[in-house]
This record gives C-alpha cells, structure tokens and sequence, in this order.
C-alpha cells in the first residue's frame, strides 16, 4: 500500500536505508521495519521525546485511518500485526506500549497478547 509506506517514510525518513528494493508494495514489513529501528534506537539509554512524539503520532494517524477491504489495504489492522504485536518482543520497547494502546483495548485483543515471534 503506497500511502502507508509514504507515510512511514514521511515520518521516519530513517527507515529508508532498511528498504531494499520492492519493499514499497509490503507494507506489514516496512511498518516492521519501524518497530526495527525504534529498537535499534532503545539500546541509548532512552528513546528521545521527539522519537516518542513522531511514533504517537504515527499510531493516532494509522489506528484513526478508515478500514479497509481487506488486510492488505487496512491500515489499522497492518499497525496492529507490524507494529503493535512487534513492539511486544522488544522489552526495551515495552514502554511504548501503554502509551498506544489502553489496558482494555490490549486486554480485548488476544492475538496481540502473544509475546513470541512468529
């Protein structure tokens, strides 16, 4: 999906130089690959306020972006298999979490419960 890899790359300019080509049309791997680079990012000490901000404001955009027809083009659904369920397997990212999703909302989502990598 284009827009959506537009706007990961508009946001997180850095995460061009983990694209190879054709990556573009994937987008559940280029979100992926933010959740790569945030992890990348983790090891200093902190993830800076700006990289927190841009990443909230990514998730509002994504989670507020009208479904789709299917999981190729559902933005909300890609950021919850790419993105949400990955920070999961970063515990230096684990921080994140409750910042992009409430209690409940986590707790009504089993799928994203699952810790381990597929």
């Amino acid at each position: 999906m284009k827009l959506l890899c537009d706007e990961v790359l508009r946001r997180f300019p850095e995460v061009r130089e983990r694209m190879s080509e054709g990556d573009a049309e994937l987008s559940y791997l280029v979100v992926g690959y933010v959740v790569d680079w945030l992890a990348d990012m983790a090891r200093a000490p902190s993830l800076d306020d700006e990289i927190i901000e841009r990443v909230l404001d990514f998730d509002r955009w994504a989670m507020s972006y009208p479904p789709g027809k299917t999981a190729e083009d559902d933005v909300p659904t890609i950021m919850m298999v790419a993105f949400h369920e990955k920070l999961l397997w970063h515990d230096s990212l684990l921080p994140l979490f409750p910042r992009l999703m409430s209690r409940q909302a986590f707790e009504a989502n089993e799928d994203v419960t699952d810790r381990s990598p597929s």
